[in-house]
């Protein structure tokens, strides 16, 4: 599947060895504009996607998903807290950006590994059910 907007579909970025970026033209039957419907084609079977870890990393963990070339790196998919420039940063928004920061830096939620219980914690579990 191919992200596209008007008819122009965009190329697949890649990092190369050098580090500097290497595109790929990708052709494709599908073209969408929106992730969630290139996540949705590709978990349906209709071909391969390029899209944000966080996006995918559910796909991933349950199986529907498969990584086809693990060793490649992209050039990623930021983030960005956009607020409207003033001399005076709103508390509100100061708490938020933070909240922002503590959340997603260093690991972002979807690349963090949860601990599977071990059988002291199941058993704990059990005697306070």
């Amino acid at each position: 599947m191919i992200f596209g907007r008007g008819g122009r579909t965009f190329p697949w970025e890649f990092v190369g060895a050098d580090g500097e970026p290497v595109l790929k033209s990708v052709h494709g039957r599908f073209t969408f504009n929106h992730g969630g419907a290139i996540l949705h084609a590709a978990v349906e079977g209709h071909g391969l996607a390029l899209l944000p870890n966080w996006m995918i990393a559910d796909a991933i963990r349950s199986g529907q998903l498969v990584p086809v070339l693990p060793g490649a790196t992209t050039r990623g998919f930021p983030l960005h807290a956009v607020w409207p420039r003033t001399p005076y940063l709103s508390p509100k928004v100061r708490v938020m950006v933070d909240a922002l920061v503590r959340r997603f830096l260093p690991t972002p939620p979807w690349e963090r590994t949860q601990k599977k219980p071990g059988r002291k914690e199941m058993s704990q579990r059990r005697a306070h059910a």
